[in-house]
């Protein structure tokens, strides 16, 4: 029988040597194959929503461009309400009315704004001449935009209750972090392009439809849909897990585009306004649930530009573009691990 301890030293250390190098050579081979591209999904759905805060429009593809998904002309958040005496963006946070404002397209040249028992307007959807220079006020950031007129404010004024303007075309505003040091983008080999339009915080979002199915488990006498998330990019993990997102660290390859996920998002009152009565939750669900499964640990538990995030619950993933192109409903979403 063989004994280690019956091998001369010279031997026995021979063997260690050799024993190491092979331990070494399985483990980077094992890395290898981790790092290299696979299959983890497939897209499910795809939304827009033209106006901040406003409703959604489902989509089967879009063009996954700097800021964000454009369509048909139109552009996600590309446009959003402000407050008329500070410039101040206003959400669905402070007026939940905004979640009932229908956008659609009605020609080559303009869209619609409308809303249960109100009048409509008609928008352009490209930059008009006479609109001006203006900006807006939105998470710390000040934006150069465009305002689009006297007639849009009349009417967004009437609709909140509080003067108000429209804003349009966002210029330049770089993504909004939640970290001091983002750990899911400072190793990325490729620089993402580090734009968004009237975001929170990224030009997309992603959230999996077994998550969903497990925030509804969890409180079984809510429904809750894609509308109470709001995400644009709606993915069906292959190991069907929920939170399979959560581990996308990589360059994704979707259809012709390239993304790579930035952050999990911490998720606000809005998620507990009723769609049909615009009252928040009683209870705070599903916040109040969340908060027992889906607050951030490890890495994402730290380095946060506000404290207050920690205790956040977090839902979906905010995700940069690094490559644009066209995305479609049923693309497989290739991760490339780094």
């Amino acid at each position: 029988m063989f004994l280690f301890r019956e091998l001369s030293q010279k031997n026995r250390n021979s063997l260690l040597v050799g024993g190491t190098i092979a331990l070494g050579y399985f483990i980077y081979k094992y890395r290898e194959a981790q790092r290299q591209p696979r299959v983890v999904g497939k897209i499910n759905q795809l939304f827009i929503y033209p106006l901040k805060s406003a409703e959604g429009i489902p989509i089967t593809s879009g063009y996954a461009a700097e800021q964000g998904f454009e369509w048909e002309g139109l552009d996600d958040r590309g446009w959003a309400i402000r407050y008329e005496h500070n410039n101040v963006k206003i959400s669905s946070r402070e007026e939940p009315r905004l979640l009932r404002i229908n956008v659609k397209k009605i020609s080559e040249t303009e869209a619609e704004f409308s809303a249960p028992n109100f009048r409509s307007l008609k928008v352009k959807l490209e930059s008009d001449p006479t609109n001006k220079v203006s900006s807006i006020h939105i998470f710390g950031q000040d934006v150069d935009c465009e305002d689009i007129g006297d007639q849009a404010a009349d009417w967004a004024s009437e609709y909140i209750g509080k003067r108000s303007r429209i804003s349009f075309k966002p210029h330049g505003r770089p993504c909004r972090t939640y970290y001091k040091t983002n750990w899911r983008l400072t190793s990325n080999p490729i620089s993402d392009l580090d734009r968004a339009a009237f975001h929170d915080g990224y030009p997309y979002n992603i959230l999996g439809c077994d998550s969903l199915e497990e925030i509804n488990r969890k409180i079984p006498d809510r429904k809750y849909t894609w509308n109470n998330f709001r995400p644009n990019i709606v993915v069906k993990a292959d190991n069907e897990e929920p939170w399979a997102e959560d581990n996308w660290k990589g360059i994704l390859q979707i259809g012709e585009a390239k993304l790579a996920v930035a952050s999990q998002t911490p998720r606000c009152v809005v998620t507990t306004i009723n769609l049909e009565t615009l009252q928040r939750d009683k209870e705070g669900e599903p916040l109040t649930t969340l908060k027992t499964f889906r607050q951030p640990k490890g890495k994402d538990s730290i380095n946060f530009t506000k404290e207050k995030y920690k205790t956040w619950p977090m839902v979906g993933m905010n995700t940069v573009i690094i490559k644009p192109g066209k995305i479609s409903v049923g693309d497989q979403i290739i991760l490339t691990p780094y």
